[in-house]
């Protein structure tokens, strides 16, 4: 039998509220965990929720950044959906979201020179990284409260919901997968918000992360191309026609914004949560409200566009048609004047490093992400 005192403790624990429960449990794993050491640098981009689509825009700029300097790079992700339990999938711009996360398969779109690998198990996915590309630099994508890889650089991508009623709010009761006290890790903090949201919310940001001392920052899409989900055809506007744009809680804001520099409002905005499985009848009822609204294209952001264009097809064919943008990535206003992520970038990539190799003189095609 257990001491009275040990007894004691077990029950403490027992009665703890999930979220406190959910913490040590991280704490244990990651004090338990033997994380993969890649031996090349290795960068942590991600947030405190799973999945968190501003992730996308830094680990595409990054991606961007290698390759203007000569550099191979290589994205390790887990899948949020799909994957195969013991196996290292490579994610290419035509794969089944069903099979490969949507994340994964947007990256490898945006960057095509670049190996992008999604694996439930991190371990495998560096060394199949190492092993068959040999990278000059590893990009871990989702990497935040991920105990594997280990890191020499952490970018931590927030949203609105993060630093307003989601704020310190792990699972269940909010999002997050740990409490703030992982925002320590952060070496740099990524907003995503449209600059003027960020300007208007700036002292609550203030409130919520100057606490922990590191550059914050902001980041935001602008679509400067349209391009239909699925195929080849691209279009700087619509003619004038109207059209009805689904997204999602996060993307509530930044996407109507990345949009106003190509076309005018929706007719209609659908908003889903975050995370969110579409139905089949979700689906037949935003295709009976386009076509109610006489509107002959639906516009998504690109990671929601790729998970709905094979189920949108096979459900309705061509009476309504998915489109996305293509996105540059920009990055805005910062929390402290002077703070800017491409100086703190080269800052942080030559500690461990070195100078930063000159830009190659053959930069890439426009058919991905790029930084204004």
């Amino acid at each position: 039998m257990p001491s009275p005192d040990i007894a004691k403790t077990l029950l403490g624990t027992l009665l703890l509220p999930p979220a406190r429960l959910y913490g040590l449990y991280m704490r244990l794993a990651r004090r338990m965990g033997r994380p993969a050491v890649p031996g090349v640098p290795c960068v942590g981009v991600g947030g405190m929720q799973p999945g968190y689509p501003g992730a996308v825009l830094v680990t595409s700029w990054l991606l961007g950044w290698a390759s203007h300097h000569g550099l191979t790079a290589t994205v390790t992700t887990t899948p949020l959906r799909g994957g195969h339990p013991g196996r290292t999938l490579r994610a290419t711009p035509d794969a089944d979201p069903e099979a490969i996360d949507a994340q994964a398969i947007a990256l490898s779109m945006y960057a095509p020179h670049a190996a992008v690998l999604s694996d439930a198990d991190p371990r495998q996915a560096v060394a199949a990284a190492l092993g068959a590309f040999r990278p000059d630099v590893l990009l871990a994508h989702d990497g935040f409260s991920r105990i594997s890889p280990a890191r020499d650089i952490q970018i931590a991508v927030l949203g609105q919901d993060d630093l307003g009623s989601g704020f310190n709010r792990p699972v269940p009761a909010g999002r997050w997968r740990e409490d703030a006290s992982a925002l320590r890790r952060a070496d740099v903090f990524v907003v995503h918000m449209d600059p003027e949201r960020f300007e208007q919310q700036a002292e609550r940001i203030g409130k919520r992360l100057s606490r922990f001392a590191r550059p914050v920052v902001s980041v935001f899409p602008r679509a400067w191309r349209l391009r239909r989900a699925g195929g080849r055809e691209t279009a700087r506007d619509f003619g004038g026609e109207p059209y009805l744009l689904l997204t999602t809680e996060s993307e509530r804001r930044t996407t109507p914004h990345a949009l106003s520099a190509l076309l005018p409002p929706p007719r209609l905005s659908v908003i889903f949560p975050d995370g969110h499985r579409f139905t089949v009848q979700d689906l037949r009822q935003v295709m009976h409200d386009a076509t109610r609204l006489k509107c002959p294209r639906l516009v998504c952001p690109p990671v929601t566009a790729i998970r709905l264009a094979p189920r949108l097809a096979a459900l309705t064919g061509d009476a309504v048609a998915l489109w996305t943008y293509d996105p540059d990535v920009v990055f805005g206003p910062s929390l402290t004047p002077g703070d800017d992520f491409r100086d703190w970038w080269e800052a942080a990539w030559e500690r461990i490093t070195g100078p930063t190799p000159p830009e190659s003189e053959h930069p890439q095609k426009k058919d991905a992400p790029e930084a204004a």
